[in-house]
């Protein structure tokens, strides 16, 4: 699969802060009853953006208080093919729950359990965050008596995977750099990180912009990040894993690079200026409309498998580099991109 191919060369290059910090975005209560009327999750709490994390330990109680008030949660799921049980026993009058995807698809409804609850069971494909949304069924409400949900997840090994670090954006939960520098711009807000290029590529030559070195050194890992190019323009993004040095260079470091017009993805590996990649796969799963694409990236011992949008791209042998930090990047073929990224989870590997 890898071919010695000539090393591209980036119009930019940055580092970035040297570490991510545990999620401080508002979480659902546990703790009891709240006051008559008063949500767990503030609102407005009806977009991916506002989501009440929803943990394990947690049954909100949750109100909607017009016929067309929807709230939503976010549930950070952990590891590949796992077993997704919701449940809202009880509601004041007809309500719906409905699952979503990173791209705002719904993959699940519920149904009612008999007991008149509604229950989702439905198993995801790849970690990495999901969204709870509850609605009135037929335009039933209460503002003054609540609905409670809760959420149980199986994993499909025998332990489940251990959060190393973690950046929603949300609430300044993370510290990365954000400054106005000569190649891109690189902002955190709204509940995003985003760069946004100032030059453009071409075909032959992609102008790029990337900052490495973020985070803990990692050895063994899954990685999952969102990623979307906003402005339309003939670009991608960039992901670096096993940055092994800490200079600013794209070098000693492994990459996978996302191409969101034309849906294809590469593997690279640079050390010691030695540049090697996979070749260019096309892959049916990326979303080139401008959505969100969720890349997964396990790295155990020397096994590299990288996953986009559920369906598996790459999955090799090749372990020159062991360990080391991950970085993000931006890069066109046309007009300067604007790229953000979001909800990069790093957890321990699964065994399989």
């Amino acid at each position: 699969m890898w071919s010695q191919v000539a090393r591209v060369t980036a119009a930019a290059v940055l580092a970035i802060l040297p570490t991510l910090v545990p999620p401080t975005s508002t979480t659902a209560s546990a703790a009891g009853p709240v006051a008559q009327g008063q949500d767990a999750c503030p609102e407005p709490n009806d977009t991916f953006q506002t989501a009440c994390y929803l943990g394990p330990s947690s049954e909100p109680l949750g109100y909607l208080s017009t016929p067309n008030d929807v709230d939503a949660y976010r549930i950070e799921v952990l590891d590949f093919n796992t077993d997704v049980h919701v449940e809202m026993a009880m509601m004041p009058a007809p309500y719906k729950l409905e699952l979503a995807n990173w791209n705002g698809d719904i993959i699940a409804t519920s149904a009612g359990n008999g007991s008149g609850g509604e229950v989702i069971d439905t198993t995801v494909p790849i970690p990495g965050s999901y969204y709870l949304f509850v609605h009135s069924a037929s335009g039933g409400f209460s503002a003054s008596r609540p609905y409670q949900i809760f959420r149980a997840l199986t994993y499909p090994g025998a332990s489940i995977p251990d959060i190393i670090d973690y950046a929603d954006f949300r609430a300044g939960s993370t510290t990365l750099f954000s400054g106005d520098l000569e190649h891109a711009v690189y902002k955190e807000s709204d509940g995003r990180y985003t760069i946004s290029m100032k030059y453009k590529g071409s075909p032959e030559e992609p102008s790029q912009a990337w900052m490495t070195g973020l985070g803990i050194v990692l050895t063994d890992f899954t990685l999952t990040v969102d990623a979307r190019v906003t402005n339309g323009v003939d670009g991608g993004f960039r992901i670096f894993f096993r940055k092994a040095t800490d200079d600013n260079s794209a070098d000693n470091t492994y990459s996978v690079v996302v191409d969101g017009r034309d849906g294809k993805a590469l593997l690279t590996r640079s050390k010691d200026g030695d540049a090697i990649n996979s070749g260019w796969e096309p892959v049916s799963a990326i979303n080139t409309s401008g959505g969100v694409n969720r890349v997964v990236i396990r790295c155990f011992e020397d096994e590299i498998r990288v996953n986009i949008n559920g369906q598996d791209v790459f999955d090799v042998r090749e372990g020159s580099i062991r360990e080391g930090r991950i970085g993000l990047g931006a890069l066109t073929w046309g007009d300067p991109a604007i790229v953000n990224f979001d909800n990069i989870i790093i957890t321990t590997p699964s065994e399989g």
